[in-house]
């Protein structure tokens, strides 16, 4: 009987250093295996999802008044510089009162005829002069068509005429399609139709502007 107890004894306790051992192995096991068995596997984003993510994250560091705006409804029809007197692209469609705006009350003002190109036949209309004689703008049935631009300082024809452009609110860096002994002549500039500087004893004498074609 004793020698079956001792038996039996010798038994179990090498059955449960045999589990421990395999449970050991099996926690070891485990631990060597690469975390990429592990995890479960994710999945990428498809390009729709890519897409949206890319729109709402577009301006996130940026607040609501630094998104840039619409800028083909709001940009200026040319940039203005600093010699910028008054911007004369500011005139098209302007009647009387809103030159006044820019130019101030008129100082005088004579009453002519015009004539449309292509037509025969002469309307009233009239010049008004600003800011003593600085710029003389035509109303043809009260809207501006035509402005001479004269400089009130000497301007010099071949060193800064870029300036004198300026004056009136054009851009200086401008290419005439045109040049004579006594003019350049400039087209879609600054956003009015045509712009001839003229030159008197090598000094700009003036600007004739045309505002918008139908008025050539």
């Amino acid at each position: 009987m004793m020698i079956k107890r001792l038996i039996f004894f010798l038994s179990a306790t090498l059955l449960i250093s045999g589990c421990s051992e395999k449970q050991v192995q099996d926690k070891n096991s485990s631990a060597d295996k690469p975390a990429s068995q592990e995890v479960k596997e994710v999945k990428e984003p498809s390009g729709e999802a890519e897409a949206a993510a890319g729109e709402s994250d577009t301006y996130s560091d940026t607040s609501e008044a630094e998104r840039p705006a619409d800028v083909s409804a709001s940009a200026p029809k040319t940039k203005l510089s600093e010699n910028t007197l008054f911007a004369v692209s500011q005139l098209i469609g302007a009647d009387s009162a809103a030159a006044e705006k820019q130019l101030g009350k008129p100082e005088k003002e004579e009453q002519i005829n015009f004539r449309y190109s292509g037509t025969s036949k002469f309307i009233p209309a009239v010049t008004k002069y600003y800011r003593q004689g600085l710029a003389a703008v035509t109303f043809v049935e009260n809207k501006a068509a035509r402005v001479v631009f004269t400089p009130n300082e000497p301007v010099s024809f071949k060193d800064e005429l870029s300036k004198g452009l300026e004056y009136a609110g054009l851009p200086g860096d401008a290419e005439p399609v045109e040049e004579t002994d006594t003019a350049n002549v400039y087209e879609d500039i600054g956003g009015v139709y045509a712009v001839t500087a003229f030159k008197k004893a090598e000094q700009l004498d003036y600007l004739y502007i045309i505002l918008e074609e139908k008025y050539k």
